[in-house]
């Protein structure tokens, strides 16, 4: 593990890794899952591969209306999964959530077709290495991680509201342990300060701003429950991505990750178990117990910097939505 233990992994321990999960998998209730989601509408960005196809697929064969929203029109998965879960009620949306005026045109129509959401679960991302500009002005990585969650979520916020027993879902990440709140960074949208440019960075950035936005909205939608959560080091293609190539093909060779099923255990828990939403709204989970998003001190802000932030995001949105 000495390759993964610095600040660029979020210090991983032996935990997040596959003998980790194993070992707290023996104090799972075998029954939580038993449930028949039936009538029941879900929507999980990113769901065409990793965690996200993972999600999909569970909730699919306990019978929930899933709605896929993918980057690509990526039918042969989605036939894959009405197969393995023998349930054609999955349904694909193609959109990009580092498309802004896009993404808020799509969630809109949901709203105004579909009348109800029972749980949106957010786990989409990308890590680029590169600067790079989206059509509305936007370093990507903060478009997608940020904006894309933001908009998407607060647009939908209605619907979920009306939706009894609704459940917010953010996908988080092991780098958000070593990541403090930048306004720094927040007011550099372009990233045109960062040099070198470093999209780790900005994404570890991204997710701890996902977990500002969850416990704020925890605090002002009661109707809803919010849950945060940690799937631990997962054989993804977002992880390939992250990680050095020796770095990866050594853990993979030695078993040490997480498979996606795995990884995708605690998002299917808290989308569909009774005994999740019976929890405090808010909290962060890990292997299906909540947990701190904080390791250190160090990295926690103070309320009034996560409320500037908020009203930053608010800000930038209104400027999209505005427009439409």
């Amino acid at each position: 593990m000495e390759d993964f233990n610095n600040p660029e992994f979020g210090y991983p321990g032996d935990e997040c890794f596959r003998d980790g999960f194993m070992e707290a998998s023996k104090e799972f209730d075998p029954a939580a899952l038993d449930v028949d989601l039936t009538g029941k509408s879900f929507m999980v960005t990113g769901s065409n591969t990793g965690i996200g196809k993972n999600v999909t697929v569970e909730l699919a064969k306990r019978g929930g209306r899933v709605h896929m929203l993918c980057l690509n029109a990526d039918q042969a998965t989605r036939t894959e999964i009405i197969k393995d879960s023998a349930n054609e009620n999955v349904h694909l949306h193609v959109l990009d959530l580092s498309q802004l005026r896009r993404v808020y045109k799509f969630a809109k129509k949901f709203a105004e077709n579909w009348k109800t959401l029972d749980v949106l679960v957010n786990c989409a991302a990308c890590v680029l290495p590169t600067r790079e500009l989206t059509e509305d002005g936007f370093e990507t990585n903060f478009a997608m991680n940020t904006m894309g969650v933001y908009i998407l979520t607060k647009t939908l916020l209605p619907l979920l509201g009306q939706t009894p027993g609704s459940r917010v879902i953010m996908v988080s990440t092991q780098g958000v342990f070593t990541e403090k709140l930048s306004l720094d960074r927040l007011a550099d949208l372009k990233k045109e300060k960062l040099d070198p440019f470093d999209g780790h960075k900005v994404y570890a950035q991204s997710k701890r701003q996902q977990l500002i936005m969850l416990t704020t909205w925890a605090r002002t939608h009661s109707a809803i429950h919010f849950a945060g959560m940690h799937p631990g080091i997962v054989d993804t293609p977002l992880l390939r991505c992250y990680l050095p190539p020796a770095v990866y093909e050594t853990a993979k060779r030695n078993g040490r990750f997480k498979t996606p099923a795995e990884g995708a255990d605690t998002v299917v828990w808290l989308a569909a178990s009774e005994g999740a939403v019976q929890q405090t709204s808010g909290q962060f989970y890990f292997d299906r117990k909540a947990t701190s998003s904080h390791k250190w001190d160090f990295t926690r802000s103070t309320e009034a910097e996560e409320q500037q932030m908020m009203e930053k995001l608010e800000e930038l949105a209104m400027g999209i939505t505005s427009k439409d």
